[in-house]
């Protein structure tokens, strides 16, 4: 027997597909791990709600009646002031005007992935279902697009990007723009999109205070070898996060070229995260610069450090772990094309959305929609 929860459409639909991250109810719950997302047979008409839809998972709202897909609880928020419960508004998407006093909680969830449709009644409350279906290894992939400013994140807003992520490429492979730029990016996404933030490397990292609205950061763990030290102070960084007002989650960050970058081993860092389900890997590339032999006209991709079993393998545990995991490393259509079975929770790029390919150039909106374009189509 499994726990479900039952929500409205198209709210369900938002939740299993990660673009509601948050489930708000008026009576608070210990239950943690996986839930069973049911759709409710009443769907909610409001025009302020279907606006949140996009228009790819209008089909998938049309489900009502039973189990659509599942998620990891992982956190239950307390709400007790309007205030509070309007800062959490883009994980939630719920309007402030809809809070109700004395308190209000959210209902945390990671890890979420559709399911097979199966009909069965729901319940006011969680309720048991047996025989819960178990998510198939082809979940549905976005597109991650790094800007460097407010006009590119619009471009990739206007563009189709699932998820905006800030960093300044001048500074390395996850640069940190400055606390400015990124508070105005997250003011212009205005809570359309999740938005994530770059904070440079963990071994140079100085100030792990953040800035308000993002739901994710990430440090690399170049010049962190030693198994001790970087996993010492990677849980260090995630408590002092942890311990801010609405924190973001903390992405680890896996380095495929890590001997290049003096980072611990990618399999070491993958192992890290699968013991943490509902969490988040990124597997990037940390020069950017270097060129494989032979092929002189281009930045290495991340296919050419790992093999591409390894990534579906390593995507595989991902999925079985509920844990979501995000491809980067140079990565151009080509190799989107050739990684669309593992089903990465995202395909992440910024070069290959630039003018001229280059990713120190202008985001252009044009590049980002032939990008979405091409990861909706993997999801069919």
């Amino acid at each position: 027997m499994e726990h479900a929860l039952s929500i409205k459409q198209p709210w369900a639909t938002l939740v299993v597909h990660g673009l509601k991250t948050i489930e708000v109810r008026r009576w608070s719950t210990r239950h943690r791990g996986r839930v069973l997302i049911h759709a409710g047979r009443i769907p909610d008409l409001r025009p302020e709600t279907r606006a949140h839809l996009p228009r790819d998972l209008e089909e998938c709202a049309r489900l009502g009646g039973g189990i659509v897909g599942q998620a990891q609880l992982v956190e239950c928020r307390v709400y007790k002031t309007p205030e509070a419960f309007a800062r959490d508004r883009r994980l939630h998407l719920n309007d402030p005007s809809w809070f109700q006093p004395p308190a209000m909680y959210g209902f945390v969830f990671a890890g979420a992935s559709p399911l097979p449709f199966r009909r069965c009644p729901g319940s006011l409350y969680f309720f048991e279902v047996a025989d819960a279906p178990r998510p198939a290894a082809s979940t549905r992939s976005g597109l991650l697009v790094s800007v460097r400013n407010a006009a590119e994140a619009t471009a990739a807003l206007e563009g189709g990007a699932d998820l905006i992520d800030v960093k300044e490429p001048r500074h390395g492979a996850l640069g940190r723009a400055s606390d400015d730029v990124i508070a105005e990016v997250v003011r212009r996404v205005a809570g359309r999109r999740p938005v994530s933030a770059a904070l440079g490397e963990l071994a140079e990292l100085r100030d792990a205070q953040t800035v308000a609205g993002l739901a994710f950061v990430k440090c690399g763990l170049a010049n962190l070898a030693s198994p001790k030290r970087w996993e010492r102070q990677l849980l260090s960084l995630r408590q002092r996060i942890g311990n801010q007002p609405q924190p973001p989650e903390v992405v680890t960050v896996a380095y495929a070229d890590w001997k290049r970058a003096g980072a611990p081993p990618w399999p070491d860092v993958a192992k890290f995260a699968l013991r943490h389900p509902g969490g988040v890997l990124l597997l990037d590339t940390f020069d950017k610069t270097w060129r494989p032999r032979g092929k002189q006209r281009r930045p290495a991709t991340l296919l050419d450090w790992l093999t591409l079993d390894e990534v579906r393998q390593l995507c595989q545990q991902c999925h079985a772990a509920g844990v979501r995991i995000a491809l980067a490393g140079s990565l151009r259509v080509p190799q989107v094309l050739q990684l669309a079975d593992a089903r990465p929770t995202w395909f992440a790029v910024r070069g290959g959305v630039c003018e001229s390919n280059k990713r120190d150039g202008e985001v252009h909106v044009l590049k980002v929609r032939d990008w979405a374009e091409v990861v909706r189509w993997q999801r069919r």
